[in-house]
């Protein structure tokens, strides 16, 4: 027997004792399956790493991120009902610290993934010659993925895989930590997932049974949600669940708060970071669709969270959505607030440059700037240099900034990072319809970022060209840009007009054969 054979031994033999003692100390767990692919990034951002190293598998990190922002909401949520005070993020975490841990203390609980790799036929082709394959061909997310460099292939765990999650004890905990611990991260799962893209459709399970002391009242529950004929069963046990939880935290709440004799300064309103799960801040909608394929349910969910949608719905009602669309492209999306859909949300097109064009257009966004300073909008040399540097010559082609920037100070960067406080969700119900779940958080430190959050729209000038064979419109010069400031805005209002879009495109989706 070679060294390597001994070494691959005494591994195995280690492993087999390491899973022995945490199955020992295991509290909970959850078995689980996968409703819609679950994108899954290793060291290099991808799941498939080539022929010899295969394919990534579930990592404990990409839970722990979501289950630990779902336990601060809910702390969040319990001390608004038990103490009517606001938790700013700093307090809300350090709370949470003494049970997930910190760069200070270990966390009272770890968990584990059985298994963690799956088998090949658990994974599905997403991206084959650096496109996305035909069934995901028109899905935005897929879409930005293929674009890395040197991707070829790429491949994501596909729905009806099975696996468990295990919850074990690191320290002692009390009961009450417990419970709240199970529920919390059922929350998590429920309504977020695992992997990356969660808020846009992508990583969602279904719980299939959870295992340990106390739990007959959550498979009750989990049980009554998956076996819902309507949409009204479906939102009434979501809830249930949420309101549960936040139960769950109000127990250990004190504990926590004791532990913090001086809690610092609190905030004055919910923030986007850990909102409030209560009735008037968490607003909860599902269109009347159910579907009958993952696929379809992403895609939808994708068609939902795209500007060019959004501006199309008021003319689908006396248009096709070919004339639709065409309508929607040639107008102006300043008024269509899509920013609360997260940001960054900007682009940089591509025009045909001829002689000089580049200057001419700094010229002209310069001129855009000046008009805007000059009206009182307030923001740095250095923020204007950078938007000016963006139009640039690229493969003989030139890049103009559109969309929405952020022109404050935010890591010196224009393009400001901000995830949407309007999310979704799936449930697969057991008669194997797939209903899509809206969710969005009332919160209002938007307030501020508004104050300095411009939409750059440029006017293009396009000519007709055949392209193999087909004749296309193209983009050759920009006539002109506006900035418009997005001031005056009414957050509520804005938050539940575009809920009101999202659920009407979904609504629309319609399912076409390939």
């Amino acid at each position: 027997m070679g060294f390597d054979q001994v070494s691959d031994m005494s591994k195995n033999i280690y492993e087999r004792l390491q899973d022995k003692l945490m199955k020992s100390k295991i509290l909970y767990t959850i078995r689980v399956e996968t409703v819609t692919p679950i994108l899954i990034g290793g060291y290099d951002g991808r799941c498939y790493h080539g022929n010899k190293l295969g394919f990534e598998g579930l990592r404990v990190s990409s839970i722990k991120g979501i289950w630990r922002w779902w336990a601060r909401a809910l702390i969040a949520a319990a001390m608004m009902r038990k103490h009517n005070s606001y938790l700013t993020l700093d307090i809300a975490d350090s709370l949470i610290a003494k049970i997930f841990g910190s760069t200070k203390i270990s966390s009272k609980y770890a968990i584990m993934i059985f298994p963690r790799k799956f088998k090949m036929e658990n994974y599905e082709l997403i991206i084959e010659n650096n496109k996305p394959v035909k069934q995901y061909n028109t899905i935005s997310r897929i879409k930005l993925i293929s674009q890395r460099k040197n991707l070829r292939r790429e491949y994501a765990i596909k729905p009806h895989a099975q696996f468990e999650i295990a919850i074990y004890r690191n320290r002692n905990s009390k009961q009450n930590e417990d419970e709240f611990i199970i529920w919390s991260l059922i929350t998590s799962l429920l309504f977020d997932g695992i992997g990356k893209a969660c808020s846009r459709g992508f990583g969602k399970v279904k719980i299939l049974k959870v295992l340990g002391d106390n739990v007959e009242d959550l498979n009750t529950l989990l049980q009554k949600l998956y076996s819902s004929e309507n949409i009204e069963n479906i939102e009434k046990y979501l809830k249930d669940i949420i309101n549960r939880a936040t139960e769950k935290a109000e127990n250990i709440i004190d504990l926590l708060k004791n532990e913090h004799s001086e809690l610092g300064r609190l905030a004055d309103k919910p923030l986007i970071e850990i909102p409030l799960i209560e009735d008037k801040l968490m607003i909860i909608e599902i269109p009347n669709k159910p579907f009958n394929k993952p696929a379809d349910v992403i895609k939808a969910i994708s068609n939902a969270t795209l500007k060019l949608y959004h501006k199309m719905l008021k003319y689908l009602k006396q248009n096709n959505e070919r004339q639709a669309r065409q309508h929607a492209m040639s107008e102006s999306g300043r008024d269509v607030h899509t920013w609360f859909l997260g940001m960054p949300r900007a682009q940089e097109p591509a025009i045909i440059p001829d002689s000089n064009k580049q200057n001419e257009l700094k010229q002209k966004l310069r001129k855009e700037l000046y008009s805007l300073r000059e009206n009182g909008f307030t923001f740095s040399g250095e923020k204007e240099r950078k938007l000016l540097e963006k139009i640039k010559l690229e493969k003989e082609k030139i890049r103009i900034p559109t969309g929405y920037y952020y022109m404050g100070e935010y890591k010196k960067d224009l393009k400001l990072r901000r995830r949407s406080p309007i999310r979704f969700t799936v449930i697969k119900t057991d008669d194997s319809n797939y209903y899509i779940i809206i969710y969005a958080f009332k919160t209002y430190d938007w307030e501020y970022i508004l104050s300095l959050l411009i939409h750059i729209g440029a006017y293009y000038k396009k000519i007709w060209v055949k392209e193999k064979g087909k004749s296309k419109l193209k983009i050759v010069d920009v006539e002109s840009f506006t900035i418009t400031p997005i001031r005056n805005v009414d957050i509520d209002n804005t938050l539940l007009n575009l809920l009101s879009s999202v659920k009407e495109i979904i609504e629309r989706f319609e399912v076409r054969t390939q």
